[in-house]
């Protein structure tokens, strides 16, 4: 689950071409 989860976080990064903060993707996996 946590490597899906790790790919899931990647491929959102890529998608908002970084502009996702470390902060949201904490929430989101929470």
């Amino acid at each position: 689950m946590e490597k899906t989860c790790n790919y899931l976080i990647v491929q959102i990064m890529k998608a908002s071409k970084g502009k996702a903060h470390p902060t949201q993707m904490n929430e989101l996996i929470n």
